[in-house]
């Protein structure tokens, strides 16, 4: 089978790879939507806002890869403080941006289910929060990219 980046895949990896997306997005799945509870609801707290915006970008810094949520991530994209929710947030941020990195369009940034949840997340802290590092890590670097597609081409157990 050849997967959506081009590369052969097994049936087993293709599944192993899905499963891993699938277990990521369980919590984000179940979590209420600002359009469904109201205009006004944020996703996220001000503190959570306000420590990713304190983050400092390190252009230098390079990525590692997360298998659990089939994403890149930088050090100096983590406030040190987020613990619980707000951590989720943050989880939440990355994987919507292993959807851009991916090419993915925006109208299917969901794994199982349509859901504007991911769209609601990126957009409120795109606004909210523009100074975080992620923000400036849309488009990969040739080696980013090498690194990425090499990792998301490996079954989870080669990651653990």
């Amino acid at each position: 089978m050849v997967g959506r980046l081009g590369y052969v895949e097994t049936d087993a990896q293709h599944c192993g790879r899905e499963g891993r997306l699938q277990a990521a997005l369980r919590t984000a799945r179940n979590r209420p939507s600002p359009s469904t509870l109201g205009a006004t609801m944020s996703l996220f707290t001000q503190r959570e806002i306000e420590s990713l915006n304190r983050l400092q970008y390190k252009p230098d810094e390079k990525p590692y890869f997360d298998p659990l949520r089939y994403c890149l991530r930088w050090l100096d994209e983590d406030p040190l403080d987020a613990a619980g929710e707000s951590y989720e947030h943050l989880l939440d941020l990355v994987i919507v941006r292993s959807y851009i990195h991916l090419g993915k369009p925006r109208e299917k940034w969901y794994s199982i289910a349509p859901t504007t949840y991911f769209v609601e997340v990126w957009d409120e802290a795109l606004s909210r929060a523009p100074n975080w590092p992620g923000f400036k890590r849309l488009e990969l670097s040739s080696d980013d990219r090498s690194y990425f597609l090499g990792e998301i081409a490996k079954p989870l157990e080669d990651h653990l």
